[in-house]
């Protein structure tokens, strides 16, 4: 058996998601929201990397921040330095720091004033042509999602982004989430469709950047013994678990507004379920995997209202023991009402409707402060050739292989693989970016999907009056979540992978 998962590993660091050939173009990259947490804590530390440590990134490049504070030269790059110091994987040397703050930029706008827009066009155009860059450009959208649709059409006004093409690009970089909701969502696409072809929206979830999610594909896909256990022959369920042990923090205003469902399981666990049950692409190619991905989250079996409240359970942290440290409540955080009915914690419970896994209840676990930090799935095996319980594939801490046969569990490391490289998931999906990949980045026929199964879940909570379950800081959610799998006849398995 260990034989056996080693060849296969061997085989799947050699191929990548992508057909692009590893192009370095001159570019400029312009964060709107550059004095934000998101950028602080990923953005500053991944074109860091990219560019000075990996070598990734031509050096003829320029980082551009844009935000509403008034900052100085001096202000931006102590500010910069603080976000590489406290959170870049790789810390800078004096001398890689002299280098990259020579192409730091700050530009101080209203997201809503068109004269900003105008000084920023002036500005870009300036730093092109005293480093005879061709103009190609990057825009990140790290703000607020309300803000989407003036940014995007005062770029497209005042001539920063073309839809033409060219011998130059522009490309934008949306966050999560996108929308609200399907009607939300559509209305997003139909405005911003307007400004800018399909080929240059870049829907971001950095879950897709991770390396433990191509292990998850090439795991699948690589073997054909193992390829024939993924079905409803031999699996008898499916297991996701998203978890953190962390709180929402500062996040107050933004959790009140989006809750747990929107934040993260209809796009990161959505995601998981995608890679994790699609049928095998023709190819490795974009379109192919993209395609298998859309028509999977298609054939997932939507919700009667009577299903909601029984397959659908969602829950908020009281206050418990985190890594046996006292924590407080949610709605003892900063900023949250003492009777919030918002949603730290989802479990839901779905069917995909198509030949491989008709029958098989797939299970989503995604919370806050619950016990363990980790992204895992879970195939729970019935009568199958090689006598195994379970395949788990970790994704994060660590992205491991883990067999089970009855109490032994093994890991199986994974070797990294070219395409990531040992990179973090902002490093990667900006890369992509760069080289125009787009199979890392979530299509609008994956939006459309999943918000067309969620919308009714929020429709649903939003005219009941059931009270959000508690559960303790500590504890794998509410009880009935642990009810919810007895009563199919199982129990959830959440294996340790930092500890195998």
């Amino acid at each position: 058996m260990k034989k056996l998962l080693t060849l296969i590993l061997l085989v799947l660091p050699l191929l990548c998601f992508s057909d692009s050939t590893s192009t370095r173009p001159p570019v400029t990259i312009v964060i709107f929201g550059s004095t934000g947490d998101l950028t602080a804590r990923k953005l500053y530390p991944a074109i860091y990397n990219l560019a000075l440590e990996e070598k990734e990134l031509n050096e003829n490049f320029s980082l551009v921040g844009v935000g509403r504070r008034n900052l100085s030269a001096e202000e931006l790059h102590d500010s910069v330095y603080a976000s590489l110091d406290k959170f870049s994987r790789l810390k800078p040397s004096d001398k890689s720091w002299n280098l990259f703050k020579q192409h730091l930029v700050y530009h101080k706008a209203d997201f809503s004033l068109e004269s900003d827009y105008l000084g920023l066009k002036e500005l870009l155009a300036q730093q092109d042509q005293k480093a005879g860059r061709p103009g190609n450009t990057i825009f990140y959208l790290a703000t607020d999602s309300s803000y989407f649709p003036t940014i995007i059409h005062n770029l497209y006004k005042h001539g920063l982004v073309d839809q033409n093409g060219g011998s130059k690009f522009s490309r934008v970089i949306i966050e999560k989430p996108f929308g609200e909701d399907l009607d939300s969502a559509i209305e997003l696409q139909a405005f911003i469709s307007q400004f800018l072809d399909e080929e240059q929206i870049f829907r971001m979830d950095h879950y897709l950047g991770k390396e433990g999610m191509l292990t998850l594909m090439k795991f699948r896909f690589q073997d054909a013994k193992f390829e024939s256990l993924f079905d409803q022959k031999y699996v008898s369920n499916i297991q996701m678990t998203l978890s953190e042990t962390i709180g929402i923090s500062t996040r107050a205003n933004f959790y009140e507004k989006t809750g747990h469902l929107r934040d993260v399981v209809q796009n990161h666990a959505m995601q998981l379920l995608a890679i994790a049950t699609m049928e095998p692409p023709l190819g490795l190619k974009a379109e192919e995997i993209l395609k298998e991905k859309a028509k999977v989250l298609y054939a997932i079996r939507p919700y009667s209202s009577e299903e909601i409240a029984q397959y659908v359970i969602r829950g908020q942290y009281s206050s418990g023991i985190i890594e046996g440290k006292p924590v407080i409540g949610y709605r003892d955080e900063n900023g949250v009402p003492k009777t919030s009915q918002i949603e730290t914690f989802v479990q839901a419970k779905m069917f995909i409707d198509n030949e491989r896994w008709s029958g098989v209840p797939i299970y989503i676990k995604s919370g806050k402060r619950l016990p363990q930090q980790t992204t895992q799935v879970t195939f729970n095996l019935k009568d199958n050739p090689f006598q195994i319980d379970a395949i788990t594939i970790a994704i994060q801490p660590k992205s491991q292989i883990l067999i089970t046969r009855g109490e032994i569990t093994e890991a199986y490391e994974i070797q990294a693989s070219p395409c990531f490289a040992g990179r973090e998931a902002y490093e990667n999906l900006i890369l992509a970016t760069v080289q125009g990949d787009q199979s890392h980045f979530v299509t609008m026929d994956e939006v459309l999907s999943t918000w067309s199964l969620l919308t009714p879940v929020l429709k649903h909570w939003s005219t009941t009056p059931e009270n959000v379950l508690l559960y303790e800081a500590g504890q794998w959610g509410p009880e009935a979540a642990e009810q919810q799998l007895q009563q199919d006849g199982f129990e959830w398995k959440v294996l340790n992978s930092k500890n195998k």
